[in-house]
Order: C-alpha cells, then structure tokens, then sequence
C-alpha cells in the first residue's frame, strides 16, 4: 500500500466541502500493476480488498445516485 496521496486527505476534503466520503481505497502494489497493464482488478482478482473496495464504492455511488436532489433557491 502507497499513501502517494497521504492519509486522511479524502476524508479532509469531504469533511471540507460537506459530502459524503464514499470510499478510500488505497493502492496496493496489485492495483497498481492491473492499471499498468489496463486490465480490469474486479475481473482478474474479483476478492482482492481493492475489489471489495471498489464494489462497496458502487453501491455507495448508486445510492447517492437515488437520493433526491435538495432544491436550491
């Protein structure tokens, strides 16, 4: 696991802007490789954590997705 982004800077930022911090996924040395070689790490290793990671990350994404939009004046 590399912290190139360091620790704690997604949920400092959602905590900042007040959204919701839907996943923090750090990246393994497995992650890293899969993107080098553009394959898919939820095809090719479909129960490492980062796929885990990536699979809770969608169904938090699909349930903001469902939520009513608040109106604005």
């Amino acid at each position: 696991e590399t912290g190139i982004f360091g620790r704690g800077a997604g949920r400092r930022a959602a905590e900042a802007l007040e959204v919701p911090l839907l996943a923090e996924i750090p990246i393994d040395e497995e992650l890293r490789r899969a993107g080098d070689e553009g394959v898919t790490l939820l095809r090719s290793r479909p129960d490492s954590p980062a796929s885990r990671l990536f699979r809770q990350l969608a169904g938090r994404v699909r349930k903001q997705l469902e939520r009513p939009v608040p109106e604005h004046p």
